[in-house]
């Protein structure tokens, strides 16, 4: 099926979710930390990154702007995997380069759909892009467009768990959705399939 990378110091998380995941038909590579990720992914091609945050020396958002800074790692999908909710600065910060952002513990009946629909995803926002840009050279909208709607699915995504800023929450997805159809009525760009509906936060 798929090939994931799991970038996790949690070593009794890991041995569950090869061990689940490879009986699923994935293959699966893993690393204990950030830097040990890094390296791997100089060896390996994988269809998706499953990415924590709480590591020691090189944290999660560190390890994810080292791959999306790399030419040869940058287009890969990345998905954080964390046992925190992320925060508004989080999300403005860090959304546009990753495909979903899992709450940990997941429950692994559902993990392995969940892997392969966010790779679905990706794969079909990587052939819009690719298709825009190849009828639309150098319109430097295309990329404000889907990464726009990117941080908008995790804002919606995790909206309900920010109840004490709900306001200012509420005046982000206003401000991005009102960007993405500026651009929408501009150029008429599709959306992004499948991050129309975003599914609850797990």
């Amino acid at each position: 099926m798929s090939v994931i990378v799991l970038i996790d110091d949690n070593d009794d998380l890991i041995e569950i979710f090869t061990l689940f995941l490879s009986m699923k038909g994935h293959t699966i590579h893993s690393a204990p930390g950030g830097r040990e990720g890094i390296e791997l992914l100089k060896t390996v091609y994988p269809d998706l990154i499953l990415l924590d945050i709480m590591m020691p020396g090189m944290d999660g958002w560190e390890t994810l702007c080292a791959i999306k800074q790399d030419p040869a790692t940058r287009a890969l999908a990345v998905s954080m995997c964390s046992g925190k909710l992320p925060d508004l600065k989080e999300i403005n910060l860090y959304g546009k380069d990753i495909e979903d952002y899992l709450i940990k513990p997941q429950e692994l009946p559902e993990l392995s759909d969940t892997l392969v629909s966010i790779i679905e995803r990706f794969t079909k926002y990587r052939a819009e892009i690719e298709n825009l840009q190849n009828n639309n050279p150098g319109n430097h909208l295309i990329d404000e467009f889907y990464n726009s709607q990117k941080i908008l699915y995790i804002l919606e995504k995790f909206s309900r768990f920010f109840t004490s800023d709900s306001q200012e929450i509420e005046s982000e997805i206003h401000r991005y959705k009102a960007r993405i159809q500026e651009i929408q009525d501009s150029c008429r760009y599709p959306s992004i399939p499948g991050l129309s509906e975003p599914q609850p936060g797990k």
